[in-house]
């Protein structure tokens, strides 16, 4: 039998099917997959189905528990068990890395705080207070510090070249080449322009 001749289409549907292959999918970036999340939450589902909405969408998540398993791994409905879990976390449970931290021992928070610097969300459950008693209150403000850095390092760089600026305007009216606030639109240009200067400078070397 002499071969078929494809279709023109056939290598637009290989293409599509190439692109759209549940096998591969693993191969492709994910919304939120720059994104370490530690998932602290304790004998609340809530928590695990919050984290679960995010590593679902490609977040690197980090299920934190106490040693022997928190309490949510036994929720099922009717009791049903699959290897002592609970219907319900195997559900939950997914797409997580699982470890366990006594975070009853000082070893055990110093680990959490080092933990949470690396993380970008945190997601505990815990009654209002326990996280400050812990001392992990800290590991939130270096956790918030890390996400502020970029916004402060900009505002530091629009503050040196504004400082450049006025110690240049300064030293320009003391020398009487200009006549504050009397000052032509051409003068008020060159200062637009230093300032972008001194903005790009301060990009460049620090």
């Amino acid at each position: 039998m002499a071969d078929q001749k494809r279709p023109k289409w056939a290598a637009w549907a290989d293409h599509i099917r190439s692109m759209d292959d549940p096998a591969r999918n693993f191969e492709k970036p994910e919304a939120l997959d720059d994104l370490v999340v530690i998932d602290l939450s304790s004998r609340s589902m809530a928590g695990c189905y919050c984290s679960s909405l995010l590593a679902e969408l490609g977040a690197e998540t980090i299920r934190i528990e106490p040693p022997g398993g928190d309490l949510v791994r036994t929720y099922s409905p009717d009791g049903i068990m699959v290897k002592d879990t609970g219907l319900a976390y195997l559900q939950e449970g997914r797409n997580k890395y699982h470890v366990t931290l006594n975070l009853e021992t000082e070893e055990g928070r110093d680990m959490l705080k080092a933990f949470a610097v690396h993380a970008d969300i945190l997601i505990e459950t815990y009654p209002a207070g326990t996280m400050a008693a812990w001392g992990a209150n800290l590991a939130v403000v270096k956790l918030l510090l890390a996400v502020m850095e970029p916004l402060l390092v900009s505002v530091l760089r629009m503050a040196v070249a504004a400082v450049a600026v006025c110690v240049m305007v300064a030293w320009q009216i003391a020398r009487g080449r200009l006549r504050w606030p009397t000052l032509t639109r051409r003068q008020w240009w060159a200062l637009l322009a230093c300032a972008v200067l001194m903005v790009y400078v301060n990009q460049l070397f620090f």
